[in-house]
């Protein structure tokens, strides 16, 4: 599952197999029953910190309730807001597996997607649940909120929504494909825009598992239309509705620390079901071998037996972290480097804070550079079809993730955008536009516009 991989760099926890409990007892945890009877008062006044600002797996799932309300015009308050989306309910579950897993033989690990999206397997599939993909588009026009996840579950919520985003997917970049190859270049932007859609209703999900596959495809979607753009077949209208695209995408960009909230929400209900001795009940095999090669499980242990304190340098932690989330991250990175080296320091300590160090704080920066490189592309991607347009224009715009301007730079081929890639000695490249498309339109005041 793809959540259940994404976890594996992120600060939250999502286990094969979480506790063996019920439903009805995960949501008595969301209230925080052993945080509240706790005799540790600076936790006590942590605790009541948050929930003055409505920040407790609960109160986050009733503001997520009135946020849904806000985006759908939904008014049935007395059976509340859907928590599984209407464009999910397209397929029955025992479908919608089958077709992840087919996802899954399509795209292994490893391959050039490109190739595969061309493929006739590939091609085959789409064609075949070609009426599906229209009917989740036509949802997607009718209905336009997120996802909603129960954070009073905990570590049992479902976000099984994520497979059934990826399997949409597919068939759309596979369409855009297809369009492509039939030479039907009008309709390969519309269903760019599709694709965009769909990742930005993840990316605004309150789950920190959603917001990182959303940036995972978000950057596959951008591989995707500069493979479509080398087919030489793009002109000038169709640059700007991908200029419009990454603009949209933009405008409506969540907050970092909207993401990390919710993962703190899921740390305080993790730490409950931690409380009630279902230590080893969160940790995957391999974690728990991993933690006893290293010598770690009896220090998550003791930890567990004195949990007010560790939870509380946990809180205290993540509330200088999501305060920060506004900052450059090139800041950010080193107010964490800062925080691994006084863990260093801790690990002499008998209070050794093991379970938030080890189990909700350990990939917080590998995370959030996930969540600047996003950003920091689709601005680049933003800049580049700018400056395609209006290649005599003066462009210029600051790359989020450094706090520098982008470089770019030209040559008779392409239009080069430094900084915005996982590797940073390689350049987002975007072909110029055909001959006799790239315009620029003069206004009165003498400054340009683009149309």
């Amino acid at each position: 599952m793809l959540a259940t991989m994404l976890a594996t760099i992120s600060g939250c926890r999502r286990a094969p197999s979480p506790v063996q409990t019920s439903r009805l007892q995960a949501v008595d945890y969301g209230s925080l029953p052993g945080a509240r009877s706790s005799q540790h008062l600076e936790l006590q006044r942590e605790i009541a910190r948050l929930e003055k600002r409505h920040a407790t797996p609960i109160q986050l799932e009733l503001v997520q309730a009135a946020s849904y309300q806000s985006f759908s015009g939904h008014d049935d308050t007395a059976s509340g807001p859907p928590y599984t989306p209407r464009w999910a309910e397209v397929l029955e579950e025992e479908d919608w597996s089958k077709l992840h897993k087919r996802i899954e033989r399509l795209f292994p690990d490893g391959t050039d997607r490109w190739i595969s999206l061309r493929s006739s397997a590939a091609q085959d599939f789409a064609e075949k649940h070609d009426a599906s993909r229209r009917a989740i588009r036509q949802i997607m026009i009718e209905e336009s909120s997120p996802p909603r996840v129960r954070h009073s579950e905990g570590l049992l919520a479902d976000v099984s929504f994520l497979d059934k985003a990826q399997v949409y997917l597919c068939w759309e970049q596979i369409h855009a494909v297809r369009l492509t190859l039939d030479q039907q270049r009008a309709d390969v932007v519309p269903t760019l825009a599709a694709t965009f859609e769909m990742i930005g209703r993840m990316a605004h999900t309150d789950h920190l598992v959603p917001r990182l596959a959303a940036a995972q495809w978000r950057r596959s979607s951008w591989e995707l239309v500069q493979q479509l753009i080398g087919s030489g077949q793009f002109r000038r209208p169709d640059y700007e509705g991908l200029q419009g695209i990454a603009a949209a995408q933009l405008a409506q960009w969540p907050r970092d620390a909207q993401a990390w909230t919710a993962d703190r929400a899921q740390a305080l209900h993790t730490y409950e079901v931690i409380r009630a001795g279902y230590l080893t009940s969160i940790l995957s095999r391999d974690e728990i071998r991993h933690f006893r090669d290293v010598d770690i499980m009896p220090r998550l242990q003791t930890a567990a037996e004195r949990i007010d304190g560790d939870q509380y340098y946990y809180l205290q932690t993540m509330r200088e972290f999501i305060r920060n989330c506004d900052l450059p991250y090139a800041q950010r990175r080193q107010q964490l480097q800062a925080m691994y080296a006084e863990q260093k320091r801790l690990q002499a300590e008998p209070e050794y804070p093991a379970i938030a160090v080890h189990l909700f704080l350990a990939n917080l920066e590998p995370a959030q550079r996930q969540l600047a490189l996003d950003r920091a592309l689709c601005e680049a991607w933003q800049l580049g079809i700018s400056v395609a347009l209006d290649p005599d224009g003066r462009q210029e715009r600051v790359n989020s993730m450094t706090g520098e301007p982008f470089v770019v730079s030209h040559d008779a081929a392409a239009i080069s955008i430094w900084g915005a890639t996982e590797n940073t000695g390689r350049p987002l490249v975007i072909p110029h536009l055909p001959s006799g498309n790239a315009k620029r339109v003069f206004e009165p005041s003498g400054r340009t516009r683009q149309r």
